[in-house]
């Protein structure tokens, strides 16, 4: 109570001191009241900026760059104030459109900040030849397909003895050019994501060990309880149809279930699930074929279904959000 108390009285000697100054140096206070005004927008360019792997949408980004605009047009303003002699031979009222300038750019920017509220899902896929490349774009479009639905790819970090095979091989060389400006997946962006897709290669039934690196880096995240409640799904590409089309995403669910993720997966009423026919398509997960030479594409059937799981863990983590 007593702090308070101090900082009421604070707060109040403050403002009267600004009277006072706008009574005795009009130029003083003016300079003083747009100073705390830039020093403010600029405090909240510095915690969006520095906040924004944290954010789950975009809205407080946007506003902080914003609001760094505006801090800079009222520095100018303040600078091309009458009697402050800085901008001399300009326009009596340059000051007066500098400062309706701020006051638009402002407007602006918080009418438009409701566009970027929209929920965050990230994709994360490890691919070698192409295959998972693939099937992680098309479930970035079924992610898009669902209003109000971002997607971030991401992509796991590479193992410097992979990276020399790839570099090496003329089929995995392109696929990796192809990626290699994908930002690599971080703690941060699992924690900052209302739903996660992960996507890898298949290894003896299993995933990939880049992708098995990403996972068992999480403990902070498993103390945190920061995956607790969030939609996961699961694509996969494999070489032959036993080779794990279904024991991938299987033995993927058992470390997502640890971290408290609520999984995905894709029902028989989605079409194209019901087939004989040798190419992917599991209720655990999407996946495809890729050959044992890497010689087939993904089936626009296996694509579809990629697309279907985007969408069903984009819809189910928006609800989710909102319970």
């Amino acid at each position: 109570m007593g702090r308070k108390l101090l900082y009421l009285l604070l707060g109040t000697l403050i403002l009267i001191g600004l009277y006072a100054c706008s009574l005795y140096n009009y130029l003083l206070f003016h300079s003083l009241a747009e100073i705390f005004a830039i020093l403010i927008a600029g405090a909240i360019f510095v915690i969006a900026w520095n906040t924004r792997q944290f954010l789950s949408n975009n809205y407080l980004l946007f506003l902080g760059i914003a609001y760094l605009f505006v801090g800079g047009l009222d520095l100018i303003h303040t600078l091309s104030y009458k009697g402050m002699a800085i901008f001399e031979g300009y326009r009596a009222d340059l000051t007066t459109q500098l400062w309706i300038a701020a006051r638009f750019v402002e407007s602006l920017s918080l009418l438009l900040a409701f566009l970027f509220l929209r929920r965050k899902l990230k994709a994360g896929p490890v691919s070698m030849y192409g295959h998972v490349l693939q099937m992680a774009r098309a479930v970035e479009e079924g992610v898009r397909s669902v209003e109000g639905a971002e997607v971030l790819l991401r992509r796991v970090e590479e193992f410097p003895e992979t990276l020399e095979q790839i570099w090496e091989s003329k089929h995995a060389r392109p696929v990796w050019e192809k990626q290699r400006e994908i930002p690599v997946c971080t703690l941060d962006d699992l924690r900052a994501a209302d739903g996660i897709l992960f996507g890898t290669p298949t290894r003896y039934g299993n995933m990939a060990a880049q992708m098995k690196r990403l996972i068992d880096s999480t403990a902070q995240l498993w103390l945190e309880g920061a995956l607790e409640g969030k939609a996961a799904g699961i694509f996969t590409s494999t070489a032959t149809t036993h080779g794990g089309q279904e024991t991938t995403p299987l033995t993927f669910m058992v470390l997502l279930l640890h971290l408290g993720m609520i999984l995905v997966g894709i029902p028989y009423s989605t079409p194209g699930m019901l087939h004989t026919e040798g190419r992917g398509g599991t209720p655990y997960g999407a996946s495809t074929l890729a050959g044992s030479q890497n010689e087939l594409k993904p089936a626009k059937e296996d694509l579809e279904i990629a697309r279907a799981l985007g969408r069903r863990v984009a819809v189910i983590a928006g609800k989710l959000k909102e319970a």
